[in-house]
């Protein structure tokens, strides 16, 4: 596919996707690192609520004994985590020409970039400019 082909058909939809969903708090993100941010602060705080809840007062084993069983009962973890391992090995952003999948839109940016020698950001300021080019023709007329 050629750049014009490549700007006429408009593959910039990946800007739109956030396929990255967590069941605990019910958000979607565009990509791996923002949703496995999400995840490490959201798994920090309901371990925190943990920890708060054992009496300061037990030893050592029996807090940490305790903590491991309260954690594999939490719903909210069990939710946290079910969301972790499903969004863990998914590849939404496919390259539209040869079929490779990627985690990010980075990785399919710089994949058309080096790979097949499409930037994308160039062509998005083209189609910006243009669209910019179009609105003032209009509004001219």
């Amino acid at each position: 596919m050629s750049r014009k082909e490549w700007k006429k058909e408009g593959y910039f939809y990946y800007d739109k996707i956030r396929p990255f969903h967590c069941y605990h708090c019910n958000q979607n993100f565009a990509d791996w690192k923002n949703f496995s941010e999400h995840y490490r602060y959201v798994k920090k705080r309901i371990e925190e609520q943990i920890m708060a809840s054992i009496d300061p007062g037990y030893s050592e084993a029996y807090k940490k004994k305790a903590i491991q069983d309260r954690m594999k009962e939490n719903k909210e973890l069990k939710l946290l985590q079910k969301s972790y391992e499903e969004n863990k090995k998914k590849r939404p952003f496919v390259c539209n020409m040869c079929g490779k999948n990627f985690r990010s839109k980075i990785g399919l940016r710089d994949h058309l970039k080096r790979i097949h020698g499409i930037d994308i950001d160039q062509l998005r300021k083209e189609m910006e400019n243009k669209k910019n080019e179009e609105g003032s023709e209009n509004a001219g007329q």
